[in-house]
């Protein structure tokens, strides 16, 4: 069969409106927010949004996958 090479680029962004995007530098480093870290059990939630960068959209039809790697430290 044919093997589909397609790859499809995208985005990763902190916001609903996908303006502002994650990267990979420490300007994205996530701190306490609005005193979260006053309590010891308090879950912290960072929504993000993927957008399909440019005019990727004419794809073969298929499934297609990405691993995100998300570094915790505390």
């Amino acid at each position: 069969g044919i093997t589909n090479t397609d790859t499809i680029p995208y985005k990763l962004c902190k916001d609903s409106g996908r303006l502002n995007s994650w990267g990979y530098t420490g300007t994205n480093v996530l701190t306490c927010q609005i005193g979260a870290c006053t309590a010891v059990s308090v879950t912290q939630e960072f929504p993000v949004y993927g957008r399909v960068v440019g005019t990727a959209l004419n794809k073969t039809p298929d499934r297609y996958a990405d691993t995100v790697t998300v570094t915790v430290t505390y």
